[in-house]
């Protein structure tokens, strides 16, 4: 029954536009929550944002966070949004990668290995984002557009650049 939910949620109701307080916003609010996805007090996930069907259990969105339109989740890990998280279009989560290591033979292995996401309170990711697996982003973070997160980030950081430049803002 939930491969069938979610089909009709891919297919149609994904992808509903809908502003604030739109009848295709409570729709999908609906239907993502009947799939299993935690949603906190004013939260959503943007239209068009393809969810992988192994992450549905494991996406926990705390209160007035969101994720915005035409994102991509994906992986089997678990992806955990504090509170006051806002996400800018096109993010990527990752939660899933290869380990190309060899046995004892010499011959290479394809392993698959999961890593959780987590992303701590008061934070901003802009636009065409991508978070790898195994990260953490700590409280009060900004994460600039075109960013690619593959290591942990702490609290009151902004990072910046494909390098992953962090600057320590005030506190």
């Amino acid at each position: 029954m939930k491969k069938i939910l979610y089909i009709v949620y891919s297919l149609l109701f994904s992808k509903i536009p809908g502003g604030s307080y739109s009848i295709g916003k409570s729709i999908r609010r609906n239907f993502q929550r009947l799939l299993g996805i935690e949603l906190g007090l004013n939260s959503v996930i943007g239209h068009h944002t393809i969810i992988s069907y192994h992450v549905l259990n494991k996406l926990k969105l705390g209160n007035n966070s969101g994720i915005g339109p035409y994102s991509h989740v994906t992986g089997t890990g678990k992806i955990i949004l504090g509170n006051n998280v806002i996400c800018a279009p096109k993010i990527t989560f990752v939660t899933r990668w290869h380990d190309l290591s060899y046995n004892e033979k010499g011959e290479k292995m394809n392993i698959q290995k999961d890593g959780d996401i987590i992303i701590g309170d008061d934070v901003f990711i802009g636009t065409n984002v991508t978070i790898l697996p195994k990260v953490i982003i700590g409280e009060k973070s900004i994460i600039a557009s075109g960013t690619t997160v593959y290591k942990s980030v702490p609290s009151h950081s902004f990072v910046r650049s494909s390098k992953m430049v962090i600057d320590r803002l005030e506190e």
